[in-house]
């Protein structure tokens, strides 16, 4: 038996159209201010209108992880029929094609618990999926540190491997502005973008402007 003091862990899983509430979403949104690794594609203001666009029925599941009352894990949940084009039936944290990062969010301190239910909720929920695919995450990341960490701890035996690894894109370069775009882009391609920068002028006063602020962000966002 556990101690009467001990934190009640429990992971459920419910269609994302019950968890769209004022509740659900304040708790989600405090998770994603304290959260072990930062996903902003998980985080309820995106994640939510991009499932209520692609999957307006509500066949992703949100997978949730709570110490108690409190909030401490959260991932979108689907189960796929195909994968890379074959019929293998499987589990797989939900990514639309403008998703370009998969890491869950979780709370400091509770990876690896996260972990464990995760992979013992596919194991209960079964069905006829046969295995987990997790996709765009992270490989250095803390949360993909512990999920390899209990892969390795765990009584039963668990084959993991990674299917593709993928580089982000990254500009270094010494040279200015001004130089980096004469060299990127040919005589003719610069020559089109000024041909439609005139253009976008003709509909009215165009201006650019580089703020390092907040100040505007949550009304830009929405609109």
């Amino acid at each position: 038996m556990p101690a009467a003091d001990a934190p009640l862990l429990a992971l459920t899983a419910c269609d994302w159209l019950t968890f769209n509430d004022d509740v659900h979403v304040t708790a989600w949104d405090a998770l994603a201010q304290s959260c072990a690794e930062p996903n902003p594609f998980y985080e309820s203001w995106n994640l939510l209108p991009a499932l209520a666009e692609f999957d307006p029925d509500g066949h992703v599941q949100i997978w949730a992880l709570k110490c108690d009352s409190q909030l401490v894990g959260i991932v979108p949940m689907v189960r796929e029929k195909r994968y890379y084009g074959y019929p293998l039936p499987h589990w797989r944290n939900w990514a639309h094609a403008n998703c370009f990062f998969g890491t869950p969010l979780v709370a400091h301190g509770f990876e690896e618990q996260f972990w464990q239910l995760v992979l013992q909720q596919t194991d209960n929920e079964t069905g006829a999926a046969l295995f987990l695919h997790l996709t765009h995450m992270s490989a250095t990341g803390p949360m993909h540190v512990a999920l390899k960490s209990v892969l390795h701890r765990s009584k039963r035996r668990r084959p993991a491997a990674t299917v593709l690894c993928e580089e982000r894109a990254t500009l270094a370069s010494r040279a200015s502005p001004e130089a980096y775009y004469e060299e990127s882009l040919t005589t003719k391609k610069r020559k089109e973008l000024r041909r439609q920068q005139r253009r976008l002028e003709e509909e009215g006063q165009l201006a650019v402007e580089r703020c390092e602020g907040t100040d505007g962000l949550t009304r830009w966002i929405d609109e």
